[in-house]
C-alpha cells in the first residue's frame, strides 16, 4: 500500500487537509495517508523543513512526502516533485526541501527532481491560491499510482548549488564541520515544551566525549547577553530540574533546555537568535 505523509500550515479549522486526502483518495483509493505535521505557523517555511528533515528517514521506502506551506501560491515559484534516499517529495520549491537535499547530499546519496508542469496530472480548473489541492495532492497521488515522475514535467538540475535549479528559500545550512568553537549558529525551532534547537550539529561543538557525554561549562551567547549553561548531555534530566542544560537532540542537533521547564523562557531565548558556545 503507497504511504503519503501531508505537512501543512493549514491547521484543522477551514477544511483545507480533509480536501487534501478527499483528492489524494479520488486518484489513488489505496493510499494510506499519515498527517506528520498541521499546526505549524502560517506561513513558517523554516519551521516545515525542520519537520520533514527530522522525519523522513523514519519512513518506508516509497513513501511520498507532501509538505504545502506556500506563502508564494500563485506567484512565479515552481511546483517540485523530488526523489531520495527511495522516497518522493512533493512541494513548493520555496526551501522546504532544503534541509533534506543537504543531508541527501552529505550522504553521497542521488537527488532527483522535476517541475510540476504537465496539467493531466492536475486538477483543473488551478485556483491561483490553493496549489495543494489542485497541483500538490494529485501529483502525490499519482506518483502513489505508479506513475513515472518525469510524465509530471520536466527534470530539474537537483542541487542547491549556484549551477542547481532548486531553491534554499530562507533555510540556512546547518553546521556540521567539527572544529572552530566560536562557530556561530541560529535557534531554528522551539518546541512546545521550550527547548531551543539550533543549528549546530552536536559534533561541532568542543571538548572530548567521556561515557558518551561531552561534559563541561559552556558560555553561550545570544543577542541577550552571555550565559553560563552545562552540557553536552545526553538528555534533559541529567541536570537537577530547573537549571539549564546542552544536550544534543533526537535529530542530532544541539538543543539548549531547561530541565524540566522552558529555556525559550527562562532564558529568554526564541527562534532567530544567533548563538555561539565556548567551552569555559
Amino acid at each position: 500500500m503507497p504511504l503519503i505523509t501531508l505537512t501543512t500550515d493549514f491547521g484543522d479549522a477551514d477544511g483545507f487537509v480533509g480536501v487534501l486526502k478527499g483528492v489524494i483518495a479520488g486518484i489513488c483509493p489505496g493510499a494510506g495517508i499519515i498527517d506528520l505535521a498541521h499546526s505549524i505557523p502560517a506561513g513558517d517555511i523554516v519551521g516545515a523543513a525542520y519537520v520533514l528533515r527530522n522525519s523522513y528517514l523514519y519512513f518506508p521506502p516509497g513513501t511520498i512526502h507532501v509538505a504545502v506551506v506556500d506563502p508564494g501560491v500563485g506567484g512565479v515559484r515552481r511546483a517540485v516533485a523530488m526523489k531520495a534516499v527511495e522516497q518522493f517529495f512533493v512541494a513548493p520549491d520555496n526551501g522546504l526541501l532544503a534541509w533534506v537535499v543537504r543531508e541527501v547530499e552529505a550522504a553521497g546519496e542521488e537527488i532527483r527532481a522535476w517541475s510540476l508542469e504537465d496539467e493531466r496530472f492536475h486538477l483543473s480548473p488551478v485556483s491561483s491560491t490553493f496549489h495543494g489541492r489542485d497541483i500538490f495532492a494529485p501529483a502525490a497521488a499519482f506518483l502513489a499510482q505508479g506513475v513515472d515522475p518525469a510524465e509530471l514535467g520536466p527534470e530539474l538540475k537537483a542541487s542547491l548549488e549556484p549551477e542547481g535549479e532548486l531553491s534554499g528559500g530562507p533555510v540556512i545550512d546547518l553546521l556540521r564541520s567539527p572544529g572552530d568553537p566560536e562557530d556561530e549558529g541560529r535557534i531554528i525551532h522551539v518546541d512546545r515544551f521550550g527547548n531551543c534547537v539550533t543549528t549546530i550539529v552536536a559534533a561541532v561543538l568542543p571538548g572530548e566525549v567521556v561515557g558518551g557525554e561531552r561534559e563541561g561549562i559552556f558560555e553561550v551567547e545570544t543577542a541577550g547577553g552571555k550565559q553560563e549553561v552545562r552540557g553536552l548531555f545526553p538528555s534533559y534530566d541529567s541536570v537537577e530540574a530547573g537549571e539549564a542544560v546542552v544536550v544534543e537532540g533526537s535529530g542530532g542537533l544541539v538543543e539548549i533546555a531547561v530541565s524540566g521547564g522552558s529555556a525559550a523562557e527562562r532564558l529568554g531565548l526564541r527562534r532567530g537568535d544567533r548563538v555561539r558556545f565556548r567551552l569555559c
